[in-house]
């Protein structure tokens, strides 16, 4: 696994975590995922990052396409977490 792949899973996780243990967040995340997630990692995301937040329910299944190239580009990598050249970021 690369360093930016694990720096994006970490933050992943921490952004999950919190959406577990804290309802208020949650909420926040479902309703406004870029506030929440940019308050919670201490991050600025990029305007053309868009963010998609769903609940799981034993009867809803989600599938994720990846895009055309099949990964993102490390610009791309860069730009998700908030333009740094390691980044802080993850999500869903």
């Amino acid at each position: 696994m690369n360093k930016k792949y694990k720096l994006w899973e970490d933050a992943r996780a921490r952004v999950l975590q919190r959406a577990k243990n804290d309802p208020v967040f949650r909420t926040l995340l479902m309703t406004n995922p870029r506030q929440a997630i940019e308050s919670e990692l201490a991050v600025r995301i990029p305007s053309n990052v868009q963010f998609h937040v769903h609940e799981d329910s034993s009867a809803d299944f989600h599938l994720v396409l990846q895009g055309e190239s099949g990964e993102l580009a490390d610009q791309d990598l860069d730009a998700a977490a908030g333009g740094r050249h390691d980044p802080v970021l993850d999500l869903y």
